[in-house]
């Protein structure tokens, strides 16, 4: 009778730890794959950097989120840009004249790209130029960034960034061009089409004449149509005096001068007589709002890289005599936008602080060496 017992406890035990085992050995394995995910996502994350360390992402979503609801939709809904669309090896070329919001139709055009692959198998990739970056953005890192976006889109194709990683990492050597370019093709047979989107192609100045390049692509100027422009005023009403917020009528009269003023700009070519006047609002300012907008513009037009917001606001509170910098002195980003009159803008997501059109650029420092 005890030996039964003892066989019939021992069978219980048995049966419980299958129970027990058939119960938790799921979650342990559930456990050990989400592990194992993290340790394959945080490899591929390092491969991917390797490759390029570029953040055009971060821009794009910088970009995009100050797009005014319902504008630039006249792009995507363009026929040039379906059959672009739909035509394998064709070339879109989107010219405008400075400050037409060419960089915001650009990131329209991603953002469209990107909804359309969430449901088909079509990569996308996109660069955009930076005249402050134009030594780091040559062919090879172009190239590379291009690479990292479509790996990234196809996590399968890392296979070839690793090959390229076991070569390269005992050596501590870079990646040549050749090498972007035959692993580029190799990634993109895994894609049945790609698109790939190159914002302000002038400011990495890597093409002597653009439009000659471009001479047998498809073209679409890119300008703010009146809808558009009636659609942003629409849409910063509530930032302006409460008299025009209160006046519906004053809001109609608002936004047909501001179209006019833009059909103008348009039509005026140079722009120089624009950004003279920006710069007559400037001087019309309080004296040490003035000189703070000076002391702004000239920081952005001769560094000789982007600067963050955190970097000019610190340099700006420097003060010769003193040893440290007072805390007290510090701007906050809000004031230097505010004093420069509309040329600079703050790119969230980066913090970089940057002349808004690249033209803006190129006006200062040529009054500057007057």
């Amino acid at each position: 009778a005890a030996q039964l017992t003892y066989t019939s406890k021992l069978s219980q035990a048995i049966k419980d730890n299958t129970n027990f085992l058939r119960t938790h050995v799921p979650v342990i394995q559930s456990g050990v794959d989400t592990i194992r995910q993290d340790q394959d996502s945080a490899k591929h994350h390092r491969l991917l950097e390797w490759v390029s360390a570029s953040e055009y992402p971060l821009q794009q979503s910088d970009i995009i989120k100050r797009r005014q609801g319902g504008t630039g939709q006249w792009f995507p809904d363009a026929p040039e840009v379906a059959r672009w669309l739909k035509e394998p090896g064709t070339t879109l070329f989107c010219p405008g004249i400075p400050g037409a919001g060419k960089t915001m139709i650009a990131a329209i055009a991603i953002d469209h790209l990107l909804k359309l692959a969430q449901s088909s198998s079509r990569g996308v990739a996109y660069v955009y130029c930076n005249y402050k970056a134009q030594e780091e953005q040559d062919a090879s890192s172009l190239l590379a960034a291009i690479l990292k976006q479509l790996v990234q889109g196809r996590l399968s194709t890392v296979e070839h960034i690793e090959r390229l990683h076991q070569k390269h990492a005992s050596k501590g050597t870079k990646l040549s061009l050749d090498e972007i370019y035959k692993t580029l093709r190799d990634v993109l047979a895994h894609y049945p089409t790609v698109h790939v989107v190159i914002d302000a192609l002038d400011e990495s100045r890597f093409i002597p004449d653009i439009e000659d390049a471009f001479r047998g692509a498809l073209r679409l100027e890119v300008q703010a149509s009146e809808e558009d422009v009636k659609r942003f005023v629409a849409g910063q009403i509530f930032r302006l005096p409460r008299c025009i917020q209160r006046d519906p009528a004053l809001q109609i009269l608002l936004q047909e001068k501001i179209v006019d003023a833009v059909d103008d700009l348009r039509r005026a070519q140079p722009l120089d007589a624009a950004y003279r006047e920006a710069l007559q609002r400037i001087e019309g300012q309080l004296d040490n709002d003035r000189e703070l907008a000076k002391r702004v513009l000239s920081w952005i037009t001769f560094a000789t890289r982007p600067l963050t917001t955190a970097e000019i606001c610190r340099v700006l509170a420097v003060e010769p005599d003193k040893a440290e910098i007072d805390p007290e002195s510090v701007y906050n980003s809000e004031d230097l936008v505010s004093v420069c009159a509309g040329l600079v803008v703050v790119d969230q997501e980066s913090g970089v602080i940057r002349l808004v059109p690249y033209t803006t650029q190129e006006y200062f420092e040529r009054i500057g060496d007057a």
